[in-house]
């Protein structure tokens, strides 16, 4: 008898141990979940935050692509103002300052090629005697203009 009390003491011992060892790994394995928990909730605070800096980004890159656009549009519409829509291909300007330099240096350009395109009369001849005297319809005038001809 005393063997089946010691054995059953044993029996309690152990599943006392046991019991306590089951709760301390319960306890590990709760505090295992829950640092398993922390690191996906800190994995997907950090995830929410670059998706925020993501967003903030492309809200910012939307805006300047925005800007740009419309600073494009401002171009276009000052080079037809001015004539010069047909440089709008090839003006490329990152600021006003840019801009209204290059309208001046095309407007330059553009008013020296008019006035080298402009009429230029070949062979202009000079004012003679004679059609000066055919002019005023001076008769006289126009025979002395011939006879000096042919005594020169």
């Amino acid at each position: 008898m005393e063997e089946q009390q010691q054995q059953n003491n044993l029996d309690q011992n152990e599943g006392g141990v046991n019991m306590e060892n089951e709760k301390e790994n319960g306890t590990e394995n709760q505090d295992t979940s829950n640092q398993q928990q922390q690191e996906q909730d800190t994995s997907t605070d950090e995830t929410a935050k670059v998706d925020d800096s993501k967003k903030g980004n492309n809200q910012a890159d939307q805006l300047a692509q925005r800007e740009k656009e419309l600073f494009q549009k401002e171009v276009q519409l000052t080079l037809k103002e001015k004539g010069l829509d047909d440089f709008a291909d090839i003006v490329q300007v990152n600021s006003k300052d840019e801009l209204d330099s290059q309208i001046e240096q095309l407007e330059a350009v553009v008013n020296k090629r008019k006035l080298d395109n402009s009429y230029v009369p070949e062979d202009h001849a000079k004012q003679d005697e004679y059609s000066t005297a055919e002019k005023q319809k001076d008769s006289q005038g126009m025979i002395a203009s011939k006879l000096n001809k042919f005594f020169q």
